[in-house]
């Protein structure tokens, strides 16, 4: 089994609407040793996840956004070349059993939570799908 990769090479897009949630995830991916970066619409995503040479690694998507929703962030990435960046969906919206399968059924998508997210469980299956290890910190 190869040795896990070091989380501060790693950069995540958190894109939320919501600053508290915003501030939460960022705060656990830092902890992890992750480079966070968050961004309040999907939009920004877009241009900064089909750049040439973008460095995102993972994208943690909220599916209620303003202007564009989750679902067409979702889709306009797999169109403009990033579906190859692993995807998380969140979402505070009531959400059925089926719409649950349709969601992890697209290419990208690696995981979905419900919020609110333990962010235990998140960091976990952010460090499962990056092949990463938090970072030891001295006490």
């Amino acid at each position: 089994m190869p040795a896990a990769a070091d989380p501060r090479t790693k950069t995540i897009l958190v894109v939320d609407d919501d600053v508290t949630i915003l501030d939460l995830f960022e705060l656990s991916l830092v902890r992890q040793g992750f480079n966070a970066m968050r961004l309040p619409s999907g939009e920004k995503a877009i241009q900064i996840a089909t750049r040439k040479g973008s460095m995102v690694d993972l994208i943690i998507l909220d599916l209620m956004l303003p202007g564009k929703d989750g679902s067409e962030v979702l889709k306009e990435l797999q169109n403009r070349g990033a579906s190859s960046i692993p995807i998380f969906v969140v979402t505070a919206k009531a959400v059925t059993p089926e719409d649950i399968r349709k969601i992890k059924a697209e290419p990208n998508v690696k995981a979905f939570f419900q919020k609110p997210v333990d962010v235990k469980d998140l960091s976990a299956k952010v460090h499962e799908v990056l092949g990463t290890a938090p970072i030891r910190r001295s006490s």
